[in-house]
């Protein structure tokens, strides 16, 4: 699986530089050299499935970022266009004082940045990336345009920054988790599915593994387990609604 990811991610970024590969590096017209093109550098990376801290990668080298600073990039990378002050204030935190925390949140998070990852540079009015930033729950998404499902699926290790409350950041966790289980859903193999039912985020999803037991074939062994796994999820979604009733007071 690792194999797979890591080869259809090279095929991604061969595909952007194709067009810079296509021109010598130096050609002579009319007795005239002509200048190399420019070496272009792969964008850098933001990875925040399944973390709460971001780990930022570039130039060879990684980082871990703060969960608030990764809330930021994350935003950001997703609206390439930017984000006015009061709209970056909203995705990150209902507080009265948003916009004032937030200019006071990106000094720190632009010293950062320039003591670790230089080539990212923040823009004002409105807020945006000034070079290219991959978020690994973008490339999830990508795969899954492809139709390469089990590579997505391989490159999908949890939700997007977890631990997060931030509206913006619940919106994308959200969308990135409601496109991956259509995608298992709708097109998915039997063997596939129950691969992705086996995850943390569909252990107790009943749809997904009642659709496991109908792709798979009626002699399959597996079906026996899936059936075990229904019962067991029926089982503790009428426990956990027993124990949620409110308790009645005997009359006198």
């Amino acid at each position: 699986m690792e194999a797979a990811v890591a080869a259809m991610e090279a095929e991604l970024r061969i595909q952007r530089l194709s067009a810079s590969a296509a021109a010598p590096t130096v050609a002579r017209f009319f007795g005239r050299a002509l200048p190399a093109p420019p070496v272009r550098t792969s964008p850098a990376r933001l990875e925040v499935l399944g973390r709460d801290h971001g780990q930022l990668e570039n130039d060879g080298g990684a980082g871990e970022v703060s969960p608030r600073h990764a809330e930021i990039l994350t935003l950001l990378a997703w609206n390439r266009d930017g984000l006015s002050a009061d709209r970056l204030s909203l995705l990150l935190t209902d507080q009265a004082n948003g916009v004032d925390n937030l200019r006071a949140e990106m000094v720190r998070l632009r010293k950062v940045l320039e003591q670790t990852s230089p080539r990212i540079g923040i823009a004002s009015r409105p807020y945006r990336l000034e070079t290219p930033l991959e978020l690994d729950a973008q490339r999830v998404l990508a795969f899954l345009e492809r139709g390469a499902h089990r590579v997505a699926l391989g490159a999908y290790r949890g939700p997007v920054l977890p631990g997060s409350s931030a509206p913006g950041i619940i919106e994308i966790r959200t969308e990135v988790s409601a496109r991956l289980r259509e995608a298992m859903l709708s097109d998915a193999s039997a063997e596939l599915l129950l691969e992705y039912a086996r995850t943390d985020e569909a252990t107790y999803d009943s749809e997904v593994w009642r659709a496991c037991l109908e792709l798979l074939p009626a002699r399959s062994p597996k079906r026996a387990s899936v059936v075990a796994r229904l019962k067991r999820i029926d089982a503790e979604m009428q426990q956990r609604g027993t124990e949620a009733e409110p308790r009645k007071i005997p009359q006198r």
